[in-house]
């Protein structure tokens, strides 16, 4: 799924680009509503496979280590962009746990993985820890969805849109991607459904989420940002393109994908800003920056590790 992972981290950028640049209206707003809103779940639904996986090996607590030091060090990176909106220590310390800018996806998967590793602490056997998973993720599915409407239909603070961009929004998608680890454990890609029902599936739902996208548009007052989605199809769609996507098989490249994505992911926001920064408000001109800048620093320096090494160690064992 390491492909995958690029081409959702892209997705992410080009949604930033057009934000930033004030490029998101139109059919771009429909396209970015309907398709590119599922990238980060998607994404979340490979973390969550990969978690499983960490579980295994017993290394979860380590490599949950790793990534709070990856997320200090780029809230550090991007301090210029969030601090001037930090007016005191409370401030602070809710920018730190939300998540500041983008970086909100590894704040939120941090507090997932945390809920994961007590629930195993609490629970002890593994397998009671996994139906634990599930009923808490269903519950928090529920929750977020009566937070979406209730925002729509005006019955709840529109503040509260704010928990949509942390675990209680992204917890199920962690779930669902360790959920369908656990069950394929063992079992392979033969398992899952044939490859052409899958991509028939991703072309019928991709459809279906643009058909939504149209109507809650028509919907939320011109503020896309609080646009509620279908639960069937929020949860659906980017399952269904990640499994797709287990079914290719493709040559192992030479670049290390993970890295890459890992770079991209962190490094385009701040490139889009520079590039806007210098006079540049191209949405297309930011979008192949903030990708092709990241790019080729990885491929340009293949011998230092980045965030990768342990993939290519593995890769090369």
């Amino acid at each position: 799924m390491d492909l995958l992972r690029v081409i959702l981290v892209c997705g992410v950028a080009a949604a930033h680009a057009g934000l930033l640049t004030g490029h998101d209206d139109g059919w771009l707003a429909i396209f970015g509503l309907g398709i590119l809103r599922s990238v980060v779940p998607a994404f979340a639904v490979v973390s969550g496979y990969g978690v499983y996986q960490t579980v295994r090996r017993d290394r979860l607590k380590g490599w949950t280590i790793g990534l709070l030091l990856l997320y200090l060090i780029w809230c550090v990176i991007y301090a210029p962009l969030w601090l001037r909106d930090v007016g005191s220590v409370a401030d602070l310390v809710r920018m730190l746990i939300m998540g500041p800018a983008h970086l909100w996806y590894i704040a939120a998967l941090l507090q997932s993985i945390a809920l994961m590793l007590v629930l195993f602490a609490l629970i002890g056997d593994r397998r009671r820890a996994t139906r634990a998973i599930l009923l808490i993720a269903v519950a928090f599915a529920l929750l977020d969805g009566v937070v979406q409407y209730g925002v729509l239909l005006q019955l709840l603070d529109p503040g509260l849109a704010v928990f949509h961009s942390g675990a209680l929004y992204l917890f199920p998608f962690v779930a669902m991607g360790y959920l369908l680890a656990h069950v394929m454990d063992g079992r392979g890609r033969d398992f899952l459904p044939p490859a052409p029902w899958l991509w028939l599936g991703v072309i019928v739902l991709s459809v279906l989420r643009l058909v939504e996208a149209i109507y809650f548009a028509s919907l939320s007052s011109g503020d896309k940002l609080i646009a509620p989605e279908f639960p069937l199809l929020a949860y659906a769609y980017p399952l269904v393109v990640v499994l797709a996507f287990m079914r290719l098989r493709m040559p192992q490249p030479n670049v290390d994908l993970v890295t890459l994505s890992a770079m991209i992911y962190l490094m385009h926001l701040g490139v889009i800003v520079a590039v806007m920064y210098a006079g540049v408000n191209d949405l297309w001109v930011n979008f192949a920056a903030s990708v092709l800048i990241p790019s080729v620093l990885v491929v340009a320096t293949p011998g230092i590790p980045w965030m990768g090494f342990r993939q290519r160690k593995r890769a090369t064992a």
